[in-house]
């Protein structure tokens, strides 16, 4: 059973789904507190009353959530830098960005480009780079 508490939501999958606690079944043999002190009648009660504040409890669990991503993000967000990319700056671009029909070639989707040097011409593995 799923009946541990989420850091994000700050409830338990199972407490959203049929309004309740679990009750393990650890805790049968080994009575706790809450097991010593359950009264069928009041349980009753209590989970008609715990329906009516489902959707409350719901709506609340969804925004701890929100938060919980917010705060990451923010965490995460923090050691990005932005570089702000100029005209005539050169990118590195993917080849299958480039042209989706054409089969790779080179390791790591690196095109490969002839270099002249001196009166030879020669082989070499360089990035894909574009003007923008």
């Amino acid at each position: 059973m799923r009946t541990t508490p989420k850091t994000a939501s700050g409830e338990s999958p199972f407490s959203l789904a049929f309004e309740t606690e679990a009750v393990l079944p650890p805790e049968m043999v080994f009575p706790t507190l809450r097991t010593t002190v359950y009264e069928q009648d009041n349980s009753k009660d209590c989970l008609r009353a715990n329906i009516d504040l489902l959707e409350e409890r719901r709506a609340e669990a969804h925004l701890r959530t929100l938060a919980y991503k917010k705060a990451t993000a923010r965490m995460y967000n923090y050691k990005v830098h932005p570089r702000p990319i100029k005209v005539r700056d050169l990118v590195l671009r993917k080849t299958e960005v480039s042209d989706p029909t054409r089969p790779e070639r080179g390791e790591n989707s690196r095109q490969t480009r002839k270099v002249p040097i001196g009166s030879t011409m020669w082989s070499e593995k360089a990035p894909t780079t574009s003007r923008l």
